[in-house]
C-alpha cells in the first residue's frame, strides 16, 4: 500500500463500493423522470465518487497506469458531464453550486500529471470556466496545458494561506533556488493549513463510521514540480521543460512516478501515526525482544556458572580432601 492510515481489506472494500456507487450513479444519471436538482446532485456525486476512486486507488497501490486511466475518466468524462447538467438550470440553480473550489485545483494538477494535450484539456478549463471564481494557480496550470492564450491572469488565490507557496514556486521569474524552496515549503505546509478550511474531508481519516477517507495526497506539489521543472532533491531528474507527447499508459507511469516522490513526502510529513512512525514502532518492538532475549540468556548463563562451581570444582575438592582423611574412596 501506498497509505498505511488504513488496511488493505478497506481500501479494497472500499474500492469496490465505490464502483458499485458509480454504476448506481450512472444508471440515475439517465434516468428520465429525474427532476433537475435530482439529476444535478447525482452528477455532482458521481463526480466527486470518480475523484475518490482516482486517490483510493493510488493509496491502496494499484498500478500508476490504472490511476491514470481512472484519472481520465474524471476530467474527460464526469466533471464535464457535472458542468453540463449544471448549465441547464436557471441562474438561481446555478448560484446554489460552487462545482466544489478545491476540487478545482485538485483537477488542474491531475490534468498536468496525465499529461492532457490542448485538445484534451480544453473540455475540462471550458467546463471550469462556467463557474465565476478564478484563481492564479488554476491559471498558471491552464498556461502549461497551453490553453493560457487570450485568458486575463486571476489576480488573487481562492485559498491564500495553503497555495500562495505554490504560486511562487510557478512563478517563471523567479529562478530556480527560489522556486525550489516555495515547493517545498508548500509540501510541508498543504495539508497543515487545509485543516484550517471548513472542509472537513482534510481530517476524515478518523470517520470510522463511513468510508469517507480516500488519502491525503498532494497532487498540487507533484503537478507543480512537473510545471515549473523543479528539481526535488539533488541530483534529481527535473519533470518539467521538455515537449510534452501523446500521452499513453508509459507517457502517464512516468509522470505519475515523477510526481509520487512529493506525494510520498506530503503523505509522510502529515501522517503522525502511520508509514514512518509505524516503521519506527516495529523496530522499537524489535530492539525490545532482542534485549529481552538477551538478558534471558545472561540470567541463564549465570545459573550455570553457579551450577557449575557448587557441583563441579568444589564437589571435587571435597571428595578429594575425605580420600586423604580415610585412605579410601568416600
Amino acid at each position: 500500500m501506498r497509505d498505511f492510515r488504513k488496511t488493505p481489506d478497506y481500501w479494497s472494500a472500499h474500492i469496490e463500493d465505490s464502483a458499485a456507487f458509480k454504476a448506481k450513479l450512472r444508471r440515475d444519471l439517465v434516468d428520465a423522470e429525474t427532476c433537475f436538482k435530482g439529476k444535478r446532485n447525482t452528477a455532482s456525486f458521481l463526480n466527486r465518487n470518480e475523484f475518490n476512486l482516482c486517490s483510493a486507488m493510488y493509496s491502496s497501490e494499484y498500478p500508476v497506469s490504472d490511476c491514470a486511466r481512472q484519472v481520465r475518466k474524471l476530467l474527460l468524462s464526469a466533471y464535464p458531464v457535472f458542468v453540463a447538467v449544471c448549465r441547464m438550470g436557471t441562474a438561481r440553480d446555478q448560484a446554489s453550486e460552487d462545482g466544489g473550489t478545491d476540487f478545482k485545483t485538485r483537477y488542474l494538477a491531475l490534468a498536468v500529471l496525465a499529461r492532457l494535450t490542448a485538445k484534451e484539456a480544453a473540455p475540462l478549463v471550458d467546463a471550469l470556466d462556467f463557474w465565476s471564481d478564478r484563481d492564479a494557480v488554476w491559471e498558471r496550470f491552464i498556461v502549461h496545458l497551453g490553453l493560457g492564450r487570450g485568458r486575463a491572469p486571476a489576480p488573487s488565490l481562492l485559498w491564500p494561506d495553503a497555495y500562495q507557496p505554490l504560486l511562487e514556486a510557478l512563478d517563471p521569474a523567479s529562478d530556480a533556488a527560489a522556486r525550489q524552496a516555495a515547493l517545498f515549503e508548500f509540501d510541508k505546509n498543504w495539508l497543515k493549513k487545509m485543516r484550517k478550511s471548513t472542509i472537513p474531508r482534510y481530517s476524515n481519516h478518523t470517520n470510522e463510521k463511513h468510508r469517507t477517507y480516500v488519502g491525503y495526497w498532494n497532487f498540487e506539489a507533484a503537478a507543480g514540480r512537473s510545471s515549473a521543472g523543479v528539481c526535488w532533491s539533488p541530483p534529481c531528474c527535473c519533470a518539467g521543460g521538455g515537449e510534452r507527447s501523446e500521452p499513453d499508459a508509459q507517457d502517464c507511469r512516468r509522470v505519475f512516478q515523477a510526481g509520487r516522490h512529493a506525494c510520498h513526502l506530503a503523505r509522510l510529513r502529515a501522517a503522525r501515526f502511520c508509514g514512518r512512525q509505524r516503521v519506527s514502532g516495529r523496530h522499537r518492538n524489535s530492539a525490545i525482544l532482542v534485549l529481552s532475549f538477551m538478558t534471558l540468556l545472561s540470567l541463564n548463563a549465570a545459573v550455570l556458572f553457579w551450577l557449575w562451581w557448587r557441583l563441579g570444582p568444589v564437589s571435587s575438592r571435597n571428595m578429594h580432601d575425605r580420600k586423604n582423611r580415610t585412605g579410601r574412596e568416600p
